[in-house]
């Protein structure tokens, strides 16, 4: 055992409650006794987990953009809009003379995919009506609007292709979307005058930005949300035209400091399961007892309630404790290679976990097979002493803010392998 925590530990004993009349039993913990020392070794403490929605998140200048619809089975649609602006390449820039325009591609390179992508996507790139302001706050449920009138992307069918490299003139360059627009918004933008090609904030002013979104997804299974770096060396909306002395290309660039957002859409979880509806949406709890749920994207967080060990009377020295939870299969969507853990106070305010305040190595939440495990010696031992803030722990998909992750787990009740708490402890004299 860590030393640290060993002698944390020392100094927690001092405040054990008193009276040992009860056998450990009678708590409930189904002890087994060591063979030479006085350790014992539990996982039936009462655990109650359940999944509840959670509240939007903030989604501005996210390190990825969204773009993408999916039907999860179990979760319902999903659909991911970026709203962004545009800043200049360069300042002060000049067509030149006749120039004319050629072409308007907004490219985007991939980061990462959740879903199916050999199904087809219908785009849309709609212009701002409003700037979307810098060092502003926004959220996953926010809209801005947009004029729904004219779509430069013409709701062309696009397939992603996340993984496959791009061939332009016999030169290969990293996976990236290359979608074409409508030679009206090129020509728009080669129209700008010298004050909307002087900064960039005349640019915003002039050209507020774009709505990249794709049609929401109807078929069970389907779909797929792409995150996409706007920042990559391969992204841009880039400009194509001749002047009289070149053929040439502008851009339009995302920079890290450019106003952007992205909004998320679960459509009121109305294609979800039923189960998930009546647990998540419904509020039914009880059916945490057989699978809880999670989910990033503004989604699904999971509650799980230690309710009955600060009513021991028992001196109990928590040697180790650990929260384990698997999962059950993902389907096609990638499992999250981690999960995070918080606390919630009487009040439900969140907190730190002091174990998790040990560091990843000691707190746990990596995914090893179907299994999650979270260290929560100094938690459990603040339950049983009566220094804990509260009971309650929150369970989550971390960025949830620019992740794609989902799962189900399997509930404190599940037929097999289910959420538990395993504690070995002491007890003193």
């Amino acid at each position: 055992m860590n030393r640290i925590i060993f002698a944390a530990l020392i100094v927690v004993a001092g405040l054990f409650i008193a009276g040992c009349e009860e056998d450990p039993s009678d708590l409930g913990l189904g002890v087994q006794p060591g063979d030479d020392l006085d350790i014992f070794t539990t996982d039936t403490v009462s655990v109650y987990a359940y999944s509840y929605l959670m509240d939007s998140l903030r989604t501005d200048e996210t390190e990825f953009s969204f773009i993408g619809s999916y039907y999860d089975p179990t979760f319902g649609v999903t659909t991911a809009s970026t709203y962004t602006t545009f800043s200049l390449s360069a300042s002060a820039h000049e067509f030149g003379d006749n120039a004319v325009l050629d072409s308007l591609v907004l490219m985007m390179q991939y980061e990462n995919y959740s879903g199916d992508t050999t199904t087809p996507q219908t785009f849309h790139a709609y212009k701002l009506e409003g700037e979307i302001i810098a060092d502003s706050l926004y959220y996953s449920n926010q809209t801005f609007e947009y004029d729904e009138n004219t779509d430069y992307a013409g709701g062309v069918q696009f397939y992603p292709h996340p993984t496959d490299s791009v061939t332009i003139d016999t030169n290969k360059y990293q996976a990236h979307a290359r979608i074409r627009l409508s030679d009206d918004l090129g020509e728009y933008l080669m129209a700008a005058g010298e004050s909307a090609m002087e900064s960039t904030e005349g640019l915003v002013e002039y050209f507020p930005g774009l709505v990249l979104t794709v049609d929401k997804e109807t078929q069970p299974g389907a779909g797929s949300i792409i995150a996409y770096n706007l920042r990559a060396e391969q992204s841009a909306l880039r400009l194509y035209y001749h002047n009289d002395e070149d053929t040439t290309s502008f851009d339009y660039v995302v920079g890290s400091a450019t106003p952007r957002t992205v909004h998320y859409n679960h459509y009121g979880y109305a294609e979800a399961s039923e189960d998930f509806k009546q647990q998540v949406i419904e509020g039914d709890t009880s059916l945490g007892a057989q699978k809880v749920y999670l989910q990033s994207m503004g989604g699904v967080r999971t509650k799980i309630v230690i309710p009955y060990l600060s009513q021991t009377d028992k001196p109990m020295i928590i040697n180790d404790a650990q929260l384990i939870a698997k999962h059950q299969d993902n389907a096609s969507y990638d499992v999250p290679s981690s999960l995070f853990m918080i606390g919630s106070d009487t009040t439900g305010t969140l907190y730190e976990l002091q174990d998790s305040a040990e560091g990843g190595s000691y707190f746990g939440g990596a995914v090893e097979g179907n299994e999650y495990s979270f260290r929560l010696s100094m938690f459990t031992q603040g339950l049983i002493t009566g220094s804990a803030k509260g009971n309650t722990l929150i369970l989550g998909i971390p960025s949830e803010a620019s992740s794609m992750g989902r799962l189900v787990l399997n509930g404190h009740e599940s037929d097999s392998d289910p959420l538990k708490l395993k504690i070995v402890y002491t007890l003193a004299e």
